[in-house]
């Protein structure tokens, strides 16, 4: 099933409001995850976390994971999938535009094997 790890750019409210609204999706922010060991951590490293734990990324940060998905495409290592949200259509204080899409994005795609998948989450 398909479940988050929201990096630590996006607001624990989204996760807050996630877990309120919808039980159903599981939703881990960054910072709550281990009590927050991997918070300042290179992005290789979360990735290879959320591989391991099975967890599809959520971040805003396309100018350092888009080149490391590329790496690790070349390399030949699998990824659990990464939801890009982008700052000009989701601005990062809409809290409630982010909660709606990735409600919306888990509904569409909670089925699917989101191993090596990329998505840009859109209105």
């Amino acid at each position: 099933m398909l479940t988050f790890l929201l990096d630590e750019h996006i607001s624990l409210k989204v996760a807050d409001q996630i877990a309120a609204r919808r039980p159903d999706i599981i939703v881990n922010p960054l910072a709550a995850l281990d009590g927050g060991r991997l918070l300042g951590e290179p992005d290789g490293v979360i990735l290879a976390e959320a591989r391991q734990r099975g967890l599809t990324f959520v971040t805003y940060d396309k100018q350092t994971v888009a080149p490391l998905l590329r790496d690790l495409a070349d390399h030949g290592v699998s990824h659990a999938g990464v939801l890009f949200h982008d700052r000009n259509t989701t601005p990062q204080r809409s809290v409630g535009a982010i909660v709606r899409r990735i409600e919306r994005a888990f509904d569409t795609y909670k089925d699917l094997d989101w191993t090596d998948c990329v998505m840009f989450l859109t209105q």
